[in-house]
This record gives C-alpha cells, structure tokens and sequence, in this order.
C-alpha cells in the first residue's frame, strides 16, 4: 500500500463518496422517520388522528391501519380503514367527539368496503356478538362509520373507516 493512501482508497471507493452515500441514507432516515411519527406510513394513533380526526386515549393499543387514504385532498374516492383497543371506561369520552347522524346493532356485519385494500386483520375474533355501528359526520372526510365490539377483560374493540368520495 502506498503512504498516504487508504485501504478504502485501493478498494475504488473515495472517502468523498462515501460520504454522500451516508449523507443520503441519513436523509432517507430522516424522511422515513418524519412520515411515521406524523401517521403516513405505519400503525399508529398519530395516523388514525390524522386520517380519522379522532383523539384517542391513552388506554388504546394494537393498531391496525389500512386503506389508501396517504393525501386524500389528490385522491377522490379513498377511505382509511383503522382497528384498536380502548379500556372500557374510556369508551364514553372517545364516543363524546362523535358527531352520531345514526346508529345500529350490528351483529357481525363488518363497517369496511368489499375492496381489498381496507381489509384489515382486526386483532381480535370476529365472532364477537354485541356490536354497535354509529353513522357519523367526519371531521376529515365525507363519512365516518365506527363500530364498537365489547371484547373481554373489559377493553372494548372499536373499527373505523373514513371515506372521501
């Protein structure tokens, strides 16, 4: 190896580059980590905030998040469809911000459209008997449909699906 040079040098890669690589890579980081904590990509309660308008308690977990619904504003005809769990007790405070047009038992009938992609895998069975549907004006879209399944250890699992036609 010739002084002054690195091993890196004599492999074909200059320090210069490599730097740019990892420039790009942090920044690619950087964007990715930003699109997650403000809810566009992943299961989270800043995206169901985000595309449902809805705040949620502390006590929901097991996120699910589906649909198509990324910048609805350039996308006419998406929906975001949403799966969590919430304790019992905190159910009347998360339906108080609901504006109801209408509700329904709903037995076992699912809130989510035929198309496939707001199929989501809700993290409980669904068997579960007793469920409600309410109608609701969207804060952030056309229509919201929440239905509420009670589940056991008192949580209770709530569906939501928001649709922007």
């Amino acid at each position: 190896m010739a002084l002054g040079k690195s091993a890196r040098a004599d492999r074909g890669v200059k320090p210069a580059a490599a730097f740019r690589w990892f420039l790009l890579a942090l920044i690619l980081f950087l964007i990715l980590s930003l699109a997650r904590s403000r809810g566009y990509i992943g299961n989270s309660s800043a995206r169901i905030k985000r595309e449902h308008g809805l705040r949620l308690p502390a006590s929901a977990s097991l996120f699910v998040c589906g649909g198509d619904a990324w910048v609805p504003a350039l996308w006419p005809g998406c929906g975001a469809a949403a799966a969590f769990e919430i304790h019992a007790p905190d159910l009347p405070a998360f339906l108080s911000q609901l504006q109801i047009l209408y509700s329904q038992d709903a037995a076992a009938r699912s809130i989510f459209p035929w198309q496939s992609r707001y199929h989501i895998p809700v993290p409980w069975p669904a068997s579960t008997n007793g469920a409600a549907t309410y109608h609701c004006d969207s804060p952030t879209g056309d229509s919201l449909d929440v239905q509420v399944r009670p589940l056991p250890d008192s949580r209770v699992g709530i569906c939501l699906f928001t649709a922007w036609n």
